[in-house]
């Protein structure tokens, strides 16, 4: 799968850490507003084609050897200025249980699909970020590459 760096939150992330503790993403991802033929803006909405997908994929396996029961949470923040999650929005939450992603895990290879939830439709702000929690017990280890694009096409 080829992915635009530009579009990634998380490379390889080390997600793993104590309960009750969350993390940011290593990167931001700015979207810009869509623009005509002349190069002016569209309309005020940025670019929520309903096409783009929040994705995010195990790697490494190790996410697998973590099967303690921690409950993880993947929440896409969206804000309107750079490095301000805290000031966004929680426009999508994903929640997992680590023990039921091992049990996916362990069926597939490396780059197994955690999830793949699309972006609402709707005037969203140009900066996206994500946040890791943990919730319940600590997760002993595990690494993801989450991104904004397309929809992963499985089996090729």
């Amino acid at each position: 799968m080829i992915l635009d760096e530009n579009l990634v939150f998380s490379e390889s992330q080390d997600i793993s850490g104590n309960a009750g503790t969350t993390e940011n993403s290593t990167s931001e991802v700015y979207i810009p507003r869509g623009v005509d033929h002349k190069g002016t803006a569209a309309n005020s909405r940025y670019n929520v084609s309903g096409k783009l997908f929040f994705n995010g994929v195990c790697e490494d396996t190790d996410l697998a050897a973590a099967a303690d029961s921690c409950a993880l949470k993947i929440e896409l923040f969206n804000h309107s200025a750079t490095g301000a999650v805290s000031g966004g929005a929680a426009i999508l939450t994903v929640d997992l249980t680590i023990a039921q992603v091992a049990s996916i895990a362990n069926k597939q290879k490396d780059g197994s699909l955690l999830f793949s939830v699309p972006l609402p439709v709707t005037q969203l702000a140009p900066y996206f970020e994500v946040k890791y929690s943990r919730a319940t017990q600590n997760l002993s280890t595990g690494k993801v590459t989450v991104w904004i694009g397309g929809a992963p096409q499985l089996g090729q």
